[in-house]
């Protein structure tokens, strides 16, 4: 007999929030600490010697999206819950349509390109996309545990999930060695205050350091021993897809560059010729796509080299589409 019960991992004494990511909020700071010995001494000089506060603003709010992260002019970093449960189901629907939609049906022979909509796990990927969309217009926490979640683990999901809490740790990670990134480069350093972030300084160049910051930090580090070689990888691709996701229109502001851009270079310092990683990239525009209901003819075949290939032909057909500059 099959078990179906339920594992809740939420503690009231230590985890605060109201929406299932609120489990994580020690792993995602484990897996930071944790990249590499010499990233943390480098954190607290920053502290000790250059005036980064300690500690990380953890926002919570029954509300849509309206910040991922960042870090304000008083050198605060901040974190906001309901775009970590976004930044969760993005890892979730990446990390079960390639290894249900993708791996599955390439070791059964049945992979024919298309994703299996009937297969339960994809299902269930793109319901729990559906509903992390939905956070930029409503949250309702009542459906986020409604559906697969760190919090409360079957049996029967539980091995998928703990894949994805390693991918949205190795993101969350990102994101704060992102905001270091700005911290380490003193792009701060000039602002009153009172300002929130980077306002006329760098603009671009800024943001592409920042990034390279802790892109170098996770390549110099690894993953944690009970986790996928190439999970930290798979976080900065969950991340850049959130971007996607948040720009639409591919358009960037005052100062971030356009999400494709970032997403591309991310990926050509990464320097990864693994295959698996470019169709999980893939995977990722093509949840950009279903978002914003813009269709592709991509070649197929002989007239394809590889998922490296389709993610470059597919990022000019996005930019073609919406007007964006070319990545």
């Amino acid at each position: 007999m099959e078990d179906y019960s339920i594992s809740d991992h939420f503690n009231p004494s230590t985890h605060e929030g109201v929406l299932p990511v609120r489990v994580l909020q020690f792993n995602m700071l484990k897996w930071f600490e944790e990249v590499s010995p010499t990233l943390l001494e480098e954190v607290l000089g920053e502290v000790n010697y250059r005036g980064l506060q300690r500690g990380i603003g953890y926002h919570i709010a029954i509300a849509p999206i309206t910040d991922a992260a960042e870090i304000d002019g008083k050198k605060k970093i901040h974190l906001y819950e309901n775009y970590l449960q976004f930044l969760w189901g993005v890892s979730y629907a990446i990390t079960t349509l390639f290894q249900e939609g993708f791996v599955k049906p390439v070791k059964a022979g049945t992979y024919t390109g298309v994703t299996d909509l009937s297969d339960p796990f994809v299902r269930k990927a793109y319901a729990v996309f559906d509903a992390s969309i939905e956070l930029f217009t409503k949250c309702d926490p009542s459906k986020h545990y409604a559906l697969p979640n760190p919090e409360k683990e079957t049996p029967l999901d539980v091995k998928l999930i703990r894949q994805v809490n390693g991918v949205f740790s190795a993101a969350s990670a990102f994101i704060l060695m992102h905001e270091v990134g700005h911290q380490f480069f003193g792009h701060l350093d000039d602002l009153p205050v009172t300002d929130d972030y980077l306002k006329d300084k760098g603009q671009y160049e800024d943001e592409f350091a920042a990034d390279d910051y802790a892109l170098e930090w996770l390549q110099k580090g690894k993953a944690p021993s009970d986790v996928l070689d190439d999970t930290n990888a798979m976080g900065v691709i969950a991340a850049m897809t959130t971007f996607l996701l948040m720009d639409p229109q591919l358009t960037g502001d005052d100062e971030h560059p356009p999400p494709h851009m970032r997403m591309t270079h991310a990926l050509e310092e990464l320097g990864t010729t693994d295959e698996n990683l470019w169709a999980c990239a893939c995977i990722g525009l093509r949840l950009w796509a279903a978002h914003t209901k813009y269709s592709f003819t991509v070649p197929s075949g002989d007239d394809l080299h590889g998922y490296k290939d389709l993610f470059y032909i597919v990022v000019d057909k996005m930019t073609d589409a919406t007007g964006s500059p070319a990545a």
